[in-house]
């Protein structure tokens, strides 16, 4: 159905009305408005872009720009339709602002991978009528390489996830004093539930631990049906479902395409292993997984598929799997992992004489190198933890290391090295990981 003027010109201002009333729980990132690129904003679903990108345009607002310069846009809206155009936009806003010029405009588009042609709408309302666009979508592709493509680097991508551990706590209103003891048990109280049900907001918001899972589900479904199915026009959701729940069992552990493949074969599905490397770029461009490889691969060894792969969020691979969800060892590893991603580390693993969970880069170098174990209190343990991470330090040259566990707390040397066993939450709350 499509939407005529008038509706579209009512919607509008519903739309700007309605920014005046925004509430928002801080988030450590924070878009830019002066930019002269189309700002885009990247995220999977649920995870709180709508809320910062009304809380950037109530933000202008706020600080003098004229309201009827502001518009917001969710094209997920299903009284828009999906093939609007710039022009059906533009023709509205003239009509309500015949003084203003496209120029005069910050227009905040929602969900933009909703209409069809976007790349034109955008194109146009930028490059060709100077309008300032601050664009978002729940696709990694649509909004990088797509984007960079049609606007041949006319664009800045910032990425947004579920809640940090310290934006929850801002969330829960709780302040997180490490040198009080009683604060302390309080922060790693929270940091147990926040591993379980992870960083959504509106999850976060619900009180019953059943209703958090209930609805976790609920968003790996519209992803699995909306992101992947619909996108990707894929014919076969059945095993793409299936595909999806051996990643999540396989959270943490180098992931071979190959051994997933000859499962689908034996129960009778008939997939190429093309089909299922295509698969991993989807989930991971729809951000229902995040990649960590191993460093310097050659390209014959990246296309061996034994990356590891995480989910965006821990609350919602524990929801997906009663294996995960029982294994906090391995959703502290997930925590852990997008903690860093986050703050923008580029990271990757060790795989050595030993194994190491996590390098983190600085500027194309290893910086730093950091085990996960849930407890290290049995020697074997220890003694497992340490030798891999030994092996990562004395490989790249690092005189420090870490070990992450959830209450244990110690330091030590070994052969030269000095490693720190640091509990999570007091870990993924310090100012620097290097």
């Amino acid at each position: 159905m499509v939407m005529d003027n008038l509706q579209l010109q009512r919607l509008i201002v519903r739309n700007r009305e309605s920014l005046r009333t925004v509430e928002f729980s801080p988030r450590d990132l924070e878009l830019p408005t002066d930019l002269k690129l189309m700002v885009t904003l990247a995220g999977v679903r649920r995870c709180g872009k709508t809320s910062l990108l009304r809380h950037t345009a109530k933000g202008l607002i706020t600080r003098g720009i004229p309201v009827e310069q502001v518009v917001y846009m969710n094209f997920e809206d299903e009284r828009l339709s999906p093939d609007m155009t710039a022009s059906d936009l533009m023709r509205a806003l003239m009509a309500l602002n015949p003084h203003l010029l496209m120029k005069d405009y910050y227009l905040f588009l929602d969900e933009v991978q909703a209409v069809e042609g976007w790349e034109k709408m955008l194109y146009t309302l930028h490059e060709s009528e100077g309008a300032r666009l601050f664009v978002t979508g729940s696709n990694a592709d649509l909004l990088s390489k797509e984007i960079a493509t049609a606007l041949r680097g006319r664009s800045m991508t910032f990425e947004l996830f579920p809640m940090s551990f310290k934006e929850y706590l801002d969330f829960k209103r709780a302040e997180a004093n490490l040198l009080r003891e009683e604060s302390r048990a309080e922060t790693a109280n929270m940091f147990d539930d926040y591993m379980r049900y992870g960083g959504f907001p509106d999850v976060c918001s619900l009180e019953n631990n059943q209703m958090k899972v209930r609805v976790l589900q609920e968003y790996f479904n519209s992803m699995l049906y909306r992101d992947l199915i619909e996108r990707y026009n894929i014919s076969s959701p059945v095993t793409l479902k299936y595909f999806c729940k051996r990643i999540v069992e396989n959270i943490g552990k180098p992931t071979s395409v190959n051994k997933i493949f000859n499962e689908l074969k034996s129960q009778g599905r008939k997939l190429t292993k093309d089909t299922l490397y295509e698969w991993l770029d989807h989930v991971e461009n729809v951000f229902l997984f995040q990649r960590c490889p191993k460093p310097v691969q050659s390209l014959v060894k990246q296309s061996t598929g034994y990356d590891k792969f995480y989910g965006i969020d821990s609350g919602l691979m524990a929801a997906l799997s009663a294996n995960i969800g029982s294994h906090s060892g391995r959703l502290l590893e997930n925590v852990i992992f997008m903690q860093l991603r986050m703050r923008g580390h580029h990271v990757a693993y060790h795989f050595g004489k030993k194994e190491c969970d996590f390098l983190i880069f600085e500027e194309g170098e290893v910086k730093a190198a950091v085990q996960v174990s849930l407890q290290v209190t049995e020697p074997d343990t220890l003694k497992r933890e340490v030798d891999g991470l030994l092996d990562a330090c004395q490989t790249y040259g690092l005189k420090r290391g870490t070990v992450v566990t959830l209450h244990d707390e110690h330091r030590f040397e070994k052969d030269g090295v000095e490693i720190d066993v640091v509990p999570a939450f007091e870990y993924v709350l310090k100012e620097s990981y290097l």
